[in-house]
């Protein structure tokens, strides 16, 4: 089974950027053999769909989670088997 996180976000050139590579070290840390994708929107106001989308055309991984630059989410693992399931 592969898996890729897709990262919606758009870069600020500060506390976004700064949270984000917080979240990045534990993405690549606590599942180092899961892609790890961001996803952009650059044009106009933020759009979250077309950035997962984005993110998504960059794989063909077995499960695509889909997490905030923002977010660690302690339950992922387990989530990531169900949906494998």
């Amino acid at each position: 089974m592969t898996v890729a996180v897709l990262v919606p976000r758009r870069s600020d050139g500060g506390h976004r950027d700064r949270l984000f590579e917080f979240t990045r070290k534990w993405w690549e840390s606590e599942h180092p053999d899961w892609e790890l994708i961001e996803g952009h929107h650059e044009g106009g106001l933020f759009n979250r769909a077309a950035a997962v989308n984005a993110a998504a055309a960059q794989t063909a991984a077995d499960v695509l989670v889909i997490a905030d630059g923002d977010v660690i989410p302690p339950e992922v693992g387990a989530a990531v088997d169900l949906a494998a399931d």
